[in-house]
């Protein structure tokens, strides 16, 4: 595989150019492949900003998607996938940097592989990649299934496009978000002879859950050099402060100065879980989720926003010049290594990029 056919679209929606742009000159650094930079719902400073950085490198491509509204992600990978005349499909958050080169791995894949995903977002933590049997959402974060299944995510991906396409012929199915009522009898059908009916899907992942029923070969894996924050764009309107829920949160955090953060976040995203109803769903329906699935989605929410909010303000702190702040306390260890280690590849890129 010639790395250097790929083209990766990255898609920036509003309030987010000023801080994530100088990403894409790490992943200029650490790649041969080719970027298409795409503006989504941007206004028209940040449009201006986005043609600029793209007549500063052949590799990258600008493309305007919309210019009234923001369209959601499914809806404009869509879009993207009809104007791709290669024969791969890549896509990636845009809140990914690299720290290293990466292309290897993904040609490595791309062998003997239809699909090929990475870019686990900074904060997860193993309970939230693979996904129980039991639990009714299906979320883009669900790279594995607890019986075996890898589905991958839609962070970061590489789709054979003639699989992909002949797939989407097919199943008449698309990137978009969709509920069970929404899927057809006969898809119905398959998804529970493989246990994948579920009460939603993510985007992207009821077609990742027909192709893999239908024999799509997938791979995934977190490549060490793409650093994914995870969450910044949804969040980017958010101000640049710890997100606490309640009054439990606050007694996680700052209770002997966050050194039972651990187990007193855990015992909050329980608390909320159990005493609030699951975003994204109806009252009746969070109901029906199990306990341990709400908790999940609490603490995710959580992970994300907190991390979010501190590049945010770490990235404030770099443009003018002043302490960066802490890093977050997000109840697990290694994603707060992560979240630490990727700071300083933030730094590093700030103050390598020219003003």
């Amino acid at each position: 595989m010639d790395t250097s056919e790929l083209q990766f679209n990255i898609i920036f929606t509003p309030y987010t150019v000023e801080y994530l742009s100088p990403f894409i000159h790490s992943l200029l650094k650490w790649s041969d492949c080719r970027y298409r930079i795409v503006s989504n719902g941007c206004g028209p400073e940040e449009q201006s900003q986005l043609e600029d950085l793209c007549t500063r490198d052949a590799r990258l491509d600008y493309l305007v998607l919309s210019e009234d509204e923001m369209l959601q992600h499914g809806v404009a990978l869509n879009w993207l996938l009809e104007r791709t005349d290669s024969p791969w499909f890549c896509f990636m958050d845009s809140d990914i940097l690299a720290t290293g080169p990466y292309m290897e791995t993904i040609a490595k894949y791309m062998k003997n592989y239809d699909v090929f995903s990475s870019g686990y977002p900074l904060w997860h933590a193993p309970e939230d990649i693979t996904l129980p049997k039991h639990f009714r959402r299906l979320h883009g974060i669900h790279f594995d299934t607890s019986d075996g299944k890898r589905l991958g995510g839609t962070y970061f991906a590489v789709y054979d496009k003639t699989v992909l396409t002949g797939a989407m012929e097919k199943l008449d199915v698309d990137f978009q978000i969709y509920r069970w009522e929404q899927v057809s009898p006969r898809h119905q059908r398959t998804l529970r002879e493989i246990g994948l009916d579920k009460l939603e899907y993510d985007t992207g992942m009821l077609l990742m859950s027909l192709m893999y029923a239908y024999g799509t070969k997938f791979a995934a894996e977190d490549i060490k050099e793409i650093c994914h924050l995870g969450g910044f764009s949804s969040r980017a309107e958010d101000e640049a402060a710890f997100y606490y829920r309640g009054q439990a949160d606050r007694i996680a955090v700052k209770l002997f100065n966050g050194a039972l953060a651990a187990p007193l976040l855990y015992l909050a995203d329980c608390w909320y879980a159990y005493n609030r109803p699951s975003p994204g769903v109806t009252p009746e329906e969070s109901k029906s989720l199990p306990l341990n699935e709400r908790r999940l989605i609490e603490a995710r929410i959580r992970k994300r926003r907190n991390t979010a909010r501190y590049f945010k303000a770490q990235m404030q702190s770099l443009l003018a010049d002043t302490p960066a702040p802490p890093v977050p306390p997000l109840g697990y260890a290694p994603a707060e290594q992560r979240i630490a280690e990727a700071a300083v590849a933030v730094a590093e890129l700030y103050k390598g990029e020219p003003q």
